[in-house]
Parts: structure tokens; sequence; C-alpha cells
């Protein structure tokens, strides 16, 4: 309803509107004061073409907002297409650690991945990148990964003190558009990896908030004992 008053304001601003008005104000006034010598008939002619002028002011009308309309669809389609464009370009000497329990050495808690990688986002939105899958041909598909550091690993022989610089360990990491996330992924599953693999082979998916992703593969090479 509150549109209402600006529809009408548009309506009776085009030029057929306005003559449509004139002329019935002109038919009303021939049929309340009938000029002399002139037919009866012909006080209908200002009233049909003020009708005609009626529907041309509408359809003038009509076809203005239709118009808009499809300027508006084609906007929003625009800004549908634009989206993240995810790229994953892979760094050097990426590595993996099997931890053991402290206490029981043979009890084997998990595997640390660290991905030295680039995120690079191609398109024209920013994109937040929010799990990570991790697909490893030796062993199976692990989804829904997050970030998770550790600053130390103990290993079957040795405690590895490991560095916090340059990790991407944000819970919601940012990769804005034509732009690119450099550092390195810290992945942790708790799972057992093969005993006498010296290296797997891993595919890594990266997924964001809109459920835009990219994947790359990488071989990872077990680091120490």
């Amino acid at each position: 309803m509150s549109d209402l008053p600006k529809f009408l304001r548009e309506l009776f601003s085009s030029f057929w509107s306005s003559t449509c008005v004139v002329l019935t104000v002109v038919s009303i006034a021939t049929f309340v004061y009938p000029l002399n010598g002139v037919s009866e008939r012909y006080h209908w002619i200002p009233l049909t073409v003020a009708m005609v002028s009626w529907a041309l002011a509408s359809l003038v009308l009509y076809r203005r907002k239709e118009q808009q309309i499809e300027a508006l669809n084609a906007e929003l389609q625009n800004f549908k297409s634009r989206r993240p464009q995810l790229i994953i370009l892979p760094g050097t000497d990426s590595k993996y650690y099997i931890e053991v329990d402290r206490n029981e050495r043979s009890k084997v808690l998990g595997a640390y991945f660290l991905f030295p990688l680039t995120i690079e986002n191609k398109g024209d939105v920013n994109s937040v990148i929010s799990e990570f899958e991790l697909f490893i041909k030796e062993m199976k598909s692990y989804p829904h990964l997050h970030a998770e550091v550790r600053t130390n690993i103990q290993s079957y022989k040795t405690n590895f003190g490991l560095g916090l610089t340059g990790l991407l360990d944000q819970k919601s990491m940012v990769v804005q558009a034509h732009n690119v996330k450099c550092g390195i992924l810290p992945l942790y599953i708790r799972d057992t990896p093969p005993e006498t693999a010296q290296e797997l082979h891993c595919k890594l998916t990266v997924t964001d908030t809109d459920g835009n992703r990219a994947t790359q593969e990488f071989v990872v090479a077990r680091a120490g004992r």
C-alpha cells in the first residue's frame, strides 16, 4: 500500500494520462453544457479519446515497470555469477608426523600433517574457507577437518618441537578476491597411518562458506621416527 501514491504519481505524470484527464473534463462539460448546433453523438468523442489515452498511459507505465524488473533481474543474475574461484598451489616439503602416547609408545594417537601451500582466489568476491577434506590413498577420506596446531609431537623415538611461524591456523580463513593466502596448513587426523609407509598420497580439498571447492594432490613424506 505504501507504494500506491508513488504509482499514482507516475501514472498521472505521463502525457497520455494528462490528456485523459483534460478530455474527460471536456466530455463532462459538453454533456452538462451542450453546445448549440453540435450533435449529441459528438459529445462522446472527447470521452472516447480520454479512454484511449488512459489505456495508453497504463500501457506506457506497464512497459516502464517491466523494463525496470528486467534490469533488476539482469543485475541479480550478474551478482549470482560473481563468485570465488579457488585454486590450491602446492608448496614443497609436505610432511606428516605419527604421534604416539608418551607413556605407551606402542599406542598411536594420530598423524599430524603440514601442507605448505598457496590458496589463490581468482574470483570477483572474497572467499571464507570453512573446512578441509583429506583423502589419503593408503587409508581413507577424512571430511570436515579444521586447522589444528601441535607445538610438539611425540613419535616412537623422538619428541619433535614444532614451530608456529607461517601456519594457516585461522578457524575461518579469508582469501580476498584476486588475491592469495600463503602458509603452512596444519591438519590432524586421529587414525593410524601404515607403519611401513614412508610417504602418503593425499588429495586435499578446501571448501568455503558458499560451497565453492578446490582440490590438489600432494605426496607427503613421513618425518622422522
